[in-house]
């Protein structure tokens, strides 16, 4: 089964999510529940919670002057979460730039446009104008769906993404999926 298509960055994003969403589902089948709420929104509030103190503090005397005293641990503490927050948005942002920087970095590669991908009982192939990769149904760790992708792992953060659009039809798609399942599960039998 043969099909030809060409990748968008939402197309990187949908993977990225994808990705996350798996790893997230496999720490908590193993036991590994992630905290309730996140550790940005204790970070928010702790922020919060300085600021207000600052702001709202009062000169006891009357007698003007700054209404806060700087004393060099009020400096420290309000410095460590300042930097922590810091730390925290670099981090996000850097997470949102991947896929489009990966994207762009593809797109630039010709790696992107004209995707021809193929199935066989003996491998899978992937080529474009100017690269081909033909792999083992060995090498492939996972083959996943959602409603607007299918997705082929090698490896926890590495594979191939195959857009839905791609196909004639919702059943070809379908058809796809259940052939790449089996010929991937062919192996372990």
């Amino acid at each position: 089964m043969e099909i030809r298509y060409s990748l968008t960055q939402d197309d990187f994003f949908a993977f990225e999510r994808y990705v996350r969403a798996r790893s997230q589902q496999k720490a908590r089948a193993q036991g590994r529940s992630r905290p309730r709420t996140r550790p940005i929104f204790w970070i928010i509030i702790g922020v919060f919670v300085v600021f207000a103190v600052i702001m709202f503090s009062t000169n006891r005397g009357g007698r003007g002057g700054p209404v806060i005293e700087w004393t060099p641990g009020l400096a420290a503490v309000c410095t460590f979460y300042g930097l922590l927050g810091l730390l925290v948005l670099f981090g996000w942002l850097a997470r949102r730039a991947h896929p489009k920087r990966q994207y762009e970095v593809k797109k630039a590669k010709g790696l992107v446009d004209n995707v021809t991908f193929s199935l066989s009982p003996e491998n899978l192939s992937w080529s474009t104008a100017v690269s081909t990769t033909i792999m083992a149904w060995s090498q492939v760790e996972h083959v996943g769906e959602t409603d607007e992708h299918i997705f082929i792992l090698i490896s926890e953060s590495e594979g191939y993404i195959i857009p839905r659009r791609a196909f004639n039809s919702t059943a070809d798609a379908i058809t796809f999926v259940e052939r790449a399942q089996r010929y991937r599960e062919g192996l372990k039998a």
